[in-house]
């Protein structure tokens, strides 16, 4: 949430009057389609047909973004169609409706996009160097040391005692 209100700040003086607040919040609006699009796309399995599991992501998603969707409506429709300044209450308000939905379509994009077999792929590239280095990052230097130590003097006495 808090990224949401820091980039709200950040368009809040770009939403200063009706008319610059109306065409940003109405792309906004726009570009949300897009997120109920990946939403309405979504396959988990990458199969030709969708089951439970998708459908409840389907009903899930689709919910989010009509919440976001409905706030935003609602305070398209009381912007004024003027250069008059906007209140700063209606203007944080507009600029929080247009961070939610650069949020929850970035988040819908990101994460519907690709298909539980794409995700499982991606894994399976990636386990093997997250495993070692969490296995072998996670040991101390001294322990390496140590161990060293040990196998060189195990090598050692094994060497001296085959006659060698």
């Amino acid at each position: 949430m808090a990224s949401a209100l820091t980039r709200a700040a950040q368009i809040q003086p770009q939403v200063a009057t009706g008319n610059a607040a109306r065409m940003a919040l109405g792309q906004g609006l726009t570009d949300l389609a897009s997120a109920y699009s990946t939403v309405d796309a979504y396959n988990p399995l990458g199969l030709g047909t969708t089951g439970i599991a998708s459908d409840a992501v389907t009903s899930t998603s689709t919910e989010y973004l009509d919440g976001i969707r409905t706030r935003a409506e609602s305070d398209f429709a009381a912007l004024p169609a003027t250069d008059d300044p906007l209140p700063d209450a209606q203007a944080h308000q507009i600029a929080f409706d247009i961070a939610s939905i650069e949020t929850a379509s970035n988040t819908v994009n990101d994460v519907l996009s690709t298909t539980a077999l794409d995700d499982l792929a991606a894994t399976a590239r990636e386990l093997p160097a997250s495993l070692a280095k969490g296995i072998l990052g996670g040991v101390p230097v001294w322990a390496w040391i140590v161990a060293g130590v040990i196998v060189v003097g195990f090598l050692f006495f094994k060497m001296k005692g085959s006659g060698r």
